[in-house]
């Protein structure tokens, strides 16, 4: 999910949230850091398992 900086705060109400920021990436994060993005989902679905 994309959510500028001064929304953080919704990611506390989310089960199980987690904010990552992804330098030099915007809408679209799994196009434009495809490695850092496939690196971060798969670190949390270990810790969601």
């Amino acid at each position: 999910m994309y959510i500028k900086l001064r929304e953080a705060s919704i990611v506390d109400s989310l089960w199980r949230g987690d904010l990552q920021i992804i330098p030099n990436a915007g809408h679209l994060a799994q196009w434009e850091q495809p490695e850092r993005f496939n690196r971060l989902l798969e670190e949390f679905i270990e810790e969601v398992r």
